[in-house]
């Protein structure tokens, strides 16, 4: 009940008395707490009454009294249906032989029961089962939204969407950890935006885009920027806090210094000088300290000698994207067989670098060969890594806000071609180690 809502029964029973006496059960309040409390801030002696059975249970009685006599909304009835879900269950647990040993099974019966006893639940309130498993199950993620549905602070689809969406998922984590990353919701919009604030400009220090494929023969203008919120989210996931971070295709700024932004020891190479000075230009004037190693990644042994606690990077996709001339950059090699054995030589460095049970993440994205198919670069990326004797843990898809891709569409690649637009990229997660159960305390999660 709602502080005006109890109020306002204080001020009825103050002037007219308690009409409707508190019910005991079993010497506790079956019905009438609100009543109660009323009485004792109007300061009028409280009556009471012993529930009898008379061929209607307790359970029964509480559902009816609240029922019939409060008129409640749709989403109090759902709250209220959900409550009652664990109390008819444990009554039908006990008709049907109660709970099973510890260590046992339940049988095919009892764990029926639970199912049963939301159906229950929901005929009883006048609502559909479906919306009370999906208030048990908001509940369960989201401690206290069935108080506030029954309190009318929220209906059950803005829970819904507080939970699913941002809710208590995103606030412990930065954004629900889901296989789907959705860069184009508000939240993530409004952290990206904090980021730039601070003065972020992935796209310094890049050249002009040199050559696309892109599929269909349309150049882009410019190439592509790190998300920065991306990075945060996967720091934060999969690298211990103060962490060593190693990224060996740096590129642009962000992904170093969203890092040292967060406390964490960042190293990155880059073969471009000027990208490397303008990283560090800008690093200098946000006020943080990341590493940008000018040099050939190819020769990674050479530049780092140390251990890392996380792998993270954007490596480049073949000819997708040709940052300039130097015949040591791997977007420049003549085939697609190539290229991926450059890489695979890239990578068996780096994961010699990175500690025993940590991770490794890559962003990448399909790529169409010269007659515009698939190359697979995605399935390459899992084989590669495997071969390398990562474990392949987690894939998420990362959904990009739209920007041109409706006009590349229309232009040719779908008009022409039938070549669906692609709004989204693949993260890849592998896990260096022989047992995933040491990943808690290989993170720091059990000292926190």
């Amino acid at each position: 009940m709602r502080a005006e809502e109890l109020e306002a029964l204080t001020h009825d029973i103050r002037a007219k008395g308690l009409q409707n006496p508190v019910v005991l059960f079993g010497g506790k309040v079956l019905d009438g707490r609100n009543r109660l409390l009323a009485c004792a801030k109007a300061n009028v002696a409280p009556t009471f009454t012993r529930f009898h059975e008379n061929g209607l249970s307790a359970l029964d009685f509480v559902i009816t009294q609240n029922l019939h006599r409060r008129d409640l909304t749709f989403d109090q009835r759902v709250a209220l249906a959900a409550r009652l879900v664990p109390a008819l269950a444990k009554q039908a647990r006990l008709r049907k032989g109660g709970r099973p040993l510890k260590g046992e099974k339940p049988s095919a019966t009892v764990r029926g029961v639970f199912g049963k006893a939301a159906a229950h639940a929901a005929q009883t309130t006048g609502v559909s089962t479906r919306s009370v498993e999906k208030a048990i199950a908001l509940e369960r993620k989201c401690p206290g939204t069935l108080a506030a549905m029954l309190d009318r602070e929220m209906t059950l689809q803005q829970a819904d969407k507080k939970v699913n969406s941002r809710g208590e998922l995103a606030v412990r984590f930065g954004a629900p950890p889901f296989s789907v990353l959705d860069a184009r919701q508000g939240y993530w919009q409004e952290r990206k935006r904090a980021w730039e604030t601070l003065g972020i400009k992935g796209e310094d220090g890049r050249p002009e885009q040199t050559n696309s494929t892109f599929g269909f023969g349309m150049p882009l203008p410019r190439t592509s920027v790190c998300d920065p919120v991306l990075c945060e989210i996967m720091y934060r996931w999969f690298a211990p806090k103060r962490g060593r971070i190693l990224d060996p295709f740096a590129g642009g700024s962000t992904r170093g210094i969203v890092a040292a932004h967060l406390g964490y020891d960042y190293t990155g190479i880059e073969i471009r000088a000027e990208q490397v000075a303008a990283n560090r230009k800008q690093a200098k004037k946000i006020g943080v300290a990341a590493s940008w190693i000018c040099g050939d990644s190819a020769k990674l042994s050479n530049h780092v000698r140390r251990r890392y606690d996380l792998i993270f990077t954007s490596p480049p996709y073949y000819d997708l994207e040709v940052y300039g001339d130097n015949k040591k950059d791997g977007s420049t090699l003549r085939s697609y067989p190539q290229f991926m054995a450059w890489y695979e030589g890239v990578f068996r460095q780096a994961v010699g670098r990175l500690k025993e049970n940590r991770f490794l993440i890559v962003k990448v994205g399909e790529i169409r060969d010269e007659q515009g198919y698939y190359r697979n670069f995605v399935g390459d990326n899992v084989s590669c890594f495997m071969r390398l004797g990562l474990h392949f843990y987690n894939e998420a898809i990362l959904v990009t806000p739209a920007g041109s891709l409706p006009l590349r569409v229309a232009e040719a690649q779908f008009t022409h071609y039938r070549k669906l637009g692609k709004g989204h990229q693949n993260v890849l997660i592998f896990y260096k180690g022989q047992n995933h159960r040491a990943i808690p305390d290989g993170l720091g999660i059990l000292r926190e």
